[in-house]
Protein backbone atom coordinates (compact mmCIF):
# COMPACT_ATOMS: atom_id res chain seq x y z
CA UNK A 1 0.00 0.00 0.00
CA UNK A 2 1.60 3.47 -1.14
CA UNK A 3 1.91 5.77 2.29
CA UNK A 4 0.54 8.79 -0.46
CA UNK A 5 -2.82 7.04 -1.03
CA UNK A 6 -3.43 7.03 3.11
CA UNK A 7 -5.99 10.27 2.62
CA UNK A 8 -7.93 8.34 -0.04
CA UNK A 9 -8.21 5.23 1.92
CA UNK A 10 -9.54 7.09 4.75
CA UNK A 11 -12.08 9.38 2.78
CA UNK A 12 -13.40 6.21 0.91
CA UNK A 13 -13.89 4.10 4.53
CA UNK A 14 -15.29 7.48 5.73
CA UNK A 15 -17.83 7.52 2.67
CA UNK A 16 -18.62 3.98 3.12
CA UNK A 17 -19.59 4.66 6.76
CA UNK A 18 -21.86 7.12 6.72
CA UNK A 19 -23.41 6.35 3.55
CA UNK A 20 -27.25 7.07 3.26
CA UNK A 21 -27.61 8.81 6.55
CA UNK A 22 -26.50 6.04 8.34
CA UNK A 23 -23.33 6.20 10.37
CA UNK A 24 -21.48 3.11 10.99
CA UNK A 25 -18.60 3.31 13.49
CA UNK A 26 -18.30 -0.78 13.65
CA UNK A 27 -17.47 -0.86 10.32
CA UNK A 28 -14.85 1.76 10.36
CA UNK A 29 -13.12 0.19 12.74
CA UNK A 30 -13.34 -3.65 11.08
CA UNK A 31 -12.34 -1.88 7.67
CA UNK A 32 -9.64 0.17 9.64
CA UNK A 33 -8.17 -3.76 10.96
CA UNK A 34 -8.03 -5.10 7.98
CA UNK A 35 -6.10 -2.36 5.89
CA UNK A 36 -3.59 -2.60 8.85
CA UNK A 37 -3.48 -6.54 8.49
CA UNK A 38 -3.10 -6.15 5.07
CA UNK A 39 0.29 -3.73 5.18
CA UNK A 40 1.82 -6.33 7.87
CA UNK A 41 1.15 -9.11 5.41
CA UNK A 42 2.75 -7.11 2.88
CA UNK A 43 5.37 -6.23 5.29
CA UNK A 44 6.23 -9.87 5.58
CA UNK A 45 6.25 -10.61 1.91
CA UNK A 46 8.62 -7.88 1.48
CA UNK A 47 10.76 -9.48 4.43
CA UNK A 48 10.62 -12.74 2.46
CA UNK A 49 11.52 -11.39 -0.74
CA UNK A 50 13.95 -9.11 0.57
CA UNK A 51 11.96 -6.03 -1.31
CA UNK A 52 13.03 -3.02 0.69
CA UNK A 53 10.87 -0.60 -1.27
CA UNK A 54 7.71 -2.84 -0.49
CA UNK A 55 8.99 -2.68 3.02
CA UNK A 56 9.32 1.30 3.47
CA UNK A 57 6.08 1.77 1.72
CA UNK A 58 3.57 -0.44 4.08
CA UNK A 59 5.98 0.76 7.44
CA UNK A 60 4.89 4.46 5.80
CA UNK A 61 1.28 3.70 5.71
CA UNK A 62 1.19 2.02 8.87
CA UNK A 63 2.75 5.13 10.73
CA UNK A 64 -0.29 6.90 9.10
CA UNK A 65 -2.42 4.90 9.83
CA UNK A 66 -1.20 4.45 13.72
CA UNK A 67 -1.11 8.35 13.98
CA UNK A 68 -4.50 9.18 12.21
CA UNK A 69 -7.11 6.39 12.16
CA UNK A 70 -9.58 6.93 14.94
Amino acid sequence: MLYKAFDLVSKAVSKLCNSEGAVIPSLALKLGFSIQKCCFILSYEAIKTDDGASERRSSQFLQLYDAEWS
